[in-house]
């Protein structure tokens, strides 16, 4: 819905339609709450519940040898490969990670090409899509996951990467990333569209592994205490019984399970 009022008149009026004459509304940042308030163009009954992942019963092992780095994303403008390509060209050749490609799309014969246009094809696997279970294995076997994207309301790949100990770049002013790196190290940000800025990261993280794994340890702390599928199921439950009229004492016990 974040998206629709801008590309659709009638889209908009849905969207401001349908807020009109709800009772709660879910957002999943505090970016997207006011982002639900501008289209409804008046305060709504808004409660942010963020969405989580699974945190592996196993840490991170770094691995030897060259640093990782990985994206897990639909290959779309949007999500700003380019821009790590670029990065990734700025580094010292002698120092350079080796950069995944989770992910397949429209964009995916023109980064290829990019990749060869600024010499870095030689670092970059395209892996084309996996299924999620492979897809967060892959990633989890790196060591930093980077995704400098746009219009991220959340953003799950980040929170999955710094679950397996990785910590994440985002871009600053998104809502997702934004509300990660206030709830706790680990997550990095970076001005948007800023080659030169994401390549001054990368080359202070890559040439540190030390720094690199306490990062990851926090990152999977972070993650651990904010944004597991158990505290947004919790909390997703306590909105709807809020908007119901139902909410119990504070510190009240939740009812046994059904028989």
């Amino acid at each position: 819905m974040i998206n629709v009022p801008a590309d659709s008149s009638i889209g908009r009026r849905a969207s401001v339609a349908a807020m009109a004459c709800a009772d709660l509304v879910m957002a999943n940042s505090t970016w997207a709450a006011r982002r639900c308030e501008a289209i409804a163009g008046r305060p709504l009954p808004v409660r942010v519940v963020y969405l989580g992942a699974d945190v592996p019963v196993t840490a991170h092992a770094p691995a030897n040898g060259a640093v990782r780095m990985v994206t897990v994303a639909h290959l779309v403008a949007r999500k700003r490969h380019a821009v790590v390509l670029r990065a990734l060209s700025m580094l010292d050749p002698a120092r350079r990670p080796e950069y995944l490609v989770i992910g397949d799309g429209p964009c995916r014969e023109p980064l290829v090409r990019l990749a060869y246009e600024l010499g870095v094809a030689d670092r970059v696997r395209f892996l084309g899509q996996l299924d999620n279970p492979d897809a967060v294995a892959r990633a989890a076997a790196c060591d930093l996951f980077v995704m400098p994207g746009v219009e991220e309301p959340f953003g799950v790949a980040f929170v999955e990467a710094m679950a397996a100990g990785l910590p994440a770049v985002g871009s600053r002013g998104e809502g997702g990333p934004e509300d990660i790196a206030a709830a706790g190290p680990g997550m990095i940000l970076v001005e948007p569209d800023d080659p030169g800025a994401l390549a001054g990261v990368l080359d202070r993280l890559t040439g540190d592994r030390a720094e690199l794994a306490r990062l990851g340890a926090a990152a999977r702390d972070t993650v651990a205490a904010n944004f597991t599928w158990e505290r947004c199921g919790v909390e997703t439950v306590a909105a709807y019984r809020a908007a119901l009229g139902q909410a119990r004492p504070s510190g009240a016990a939740d009812p046994p399970p059904d028989p």
